[in-house]
């Protein structure tokens, strides 16, 4: 094993997690988080990146925060490569690892979403979801639209008609005896995303 240099204090860091994007895009980073503060000569030196064939030692493509470290690309993921980082453990006194591989534009998915007459030429807001909640696309729309580049996948679609255009949904209410109706709205979970395909979903409102 290929091991970082040695150092007084190097053994009480700890590795917590290695954690990439659920989409990863070329310009992300892969988030590597220690227990505390990192010892740059320690764990840096020892840090590999395997891209492709290759194994790269001293990979410059690293920031430092405290007890983080950014692990990028300075040109850019290459779409489609697999890569493996692989990182010291002082603690464990081994790399740990993880495997990615950058998204491939050419195999995005795309979404035509159809609204009720009665939505069209109003504010419209509409939020994409991927299956870890996370938001992938937000639009303020006004009529019916296809949003693209998805990355296939699971998706959680929630839309709303944005009757005081605040950009957020409103519940019905009680305001000083009167009742306050709340913005219609749609959800759908478990939304399929295929590559090179375009799905369709027709939004139902529960005023229609």
């Amino acid at each position: 094993n290929f091991k970082g240099t040695t150092q007084k204090d190097t053994t009480s860091l700890r590795l917590l997690r290695i954690q990439a994007p659920t989409v990863l895009a070329p310009q992300d980073s892969i988030l590597v988080l220690y227990n505390h503060v990192v010892d740059q000569k320690a764990v840096l030196d020892s840090l590999l990146l395997g891209d492709g064939d290759r194994l790269i030692r001293n990979y410059p493509g690293v920031v430092q925060q405290a007890n983080r470290l950014y692990v990028y690309d300075p040109k850019g993921w290459s779409s489609g490569q697999n890569y493996q980082l692989r990182v010291w453990d002082p603690f464990q006194q081994k790399h740990q690892s993880i495997s990615f591989r950058p998204l491939d534009p050419s195999n995005n998915g795309n979404l035509e979403v159809r609204f009720p007459d009665s939505w069209q030429d109003q504010n419209i807001m509409l939020e994409l979801l991927d299956e870890q909640l996370h938001l992938q696309k937000r639009l303020v729309l006004n009529a019916n639209t296809t949003v693209t580049g998805l990355t296939p996948g699971q998706y959680y679609l929630r839309t709303w008609l944005d009757l005081n255009a605040n950009g957020r949904w409103d519940p019905g209410l009680w305001n000083q005896g009167s009742l306050r109706t709340a913005e219609p709205v749609f959800l759908r979970t478990n939304l399929p995303i295929s590559a090179r395909m375009t799905s369709t979903i027709e939004v139902i409102s529960e005023a229609e």
